[in-house]
């Protein structure tokens, strides 16, 4: 895995043999710290055309609604514009109830406006990974 961003609060890492990109949240990052997470992801995934995320939430502890405002609006923007078409999302999700809450309300919202991304939550890493590969095989 090589490592594109790292904070104390998030590490952005790219599975280049596996194809997909690696998001670690945790605790409550500040909004500068998520919002230049995010922007770095997005030369790697235009790049590589990388369609697939695993975005790990369990040690996350809280999400604002501007950072879930501007992800919803501004990052899904400029993913749209990136990717068109079979977009796969498997969040392993926040053990604070709050967080799974406001991430499943952001994950319907995009559902709704982009009919191309997939979003499904797992409890634990071993099924989210088993989901996405089997994502990652339907897009060869």
């Amino acid at each position: 895995m090589e490592v594109i961003f790292q904070h104390p609060n998030v590490t952005v890492s790219f599975n280049e043999e596996k194809g997909y990109l690696r998001l670690d949240w945790r605790e409550n990052p500040p909004i500068d710290v998520y919002k230049e997470a995010l922007m770095s992801c997005l030369p790697i995934i235009e790049e590589h055309q990388l369609h697939d995320f695993l975005i790990d939430q369990s040690a996350l502890n809280f999400v604002g609604s501007e950072a879930q405002a501007w992800l919803s609006v501004v990052w899904f923007g400029k993913l749209d514009k990136i990717l068109k078409k079979d977009i796969h999302f498997a969040i392993i999700a926040s053990k604070k109830l709050f967080v799974t809450l406001a991430s499943k309300v952001v994950a319907k919202r995009i559902d709704n406006s982009h009919k191309n991304y997939t979003i499904q939550y797992f409890d634990d890493e071993t099924l989210a990974l088993q989901w996405l590969n089997s994502a990652l095989k339907a897009n060869i």
